[in-house]
């Protein structure tokens, strides 16, 4: 029997930009679509204290979509995608004040 594909995942962090499986993840929940992490990640954020992560049934994991003015940094390129950030631009460097 074929293994099943890792499930969706809704996953928000207890402290904003904590890093699990190659990104920061906001404290906001945001949905990650099945097959976005390894079995291997799957486990190791499932099993991850400071983070909160819900398994989604397939026939409910559609994408969440982020209210405009949330207060999200929009310089932030990990809450900018969720599921891939090398669809997002590069992160511009902010100038001291």
């Amino acid at each position: 029997m074929p293994e099943a594909a890792p499930p969706a995942l809704r996953i928000a962090a207890r402290r904003a930009g904590f890093r699990r499986a190659g990104l920061a993840h906001p404290a906001q929940p945001v949905l990650h679509p099945a097959g976005t992490f390894t079995p291997d990640q799957v486990e190791a954020l499932l099993a991850e204290t400071m983070l909160m992560v819900e398994i989604i049934p397939p026939e409910t994991a559609t994408p969440d979509t982020r209210p405009e003015g949330d207060g999200a940094d929009a310089g932030d390129l990990d809450n900018q995608v969720a599921g891939n950030p090398a669809e997002a631009a590069p992160r511009r460097a902010r100038k001291a004040g």
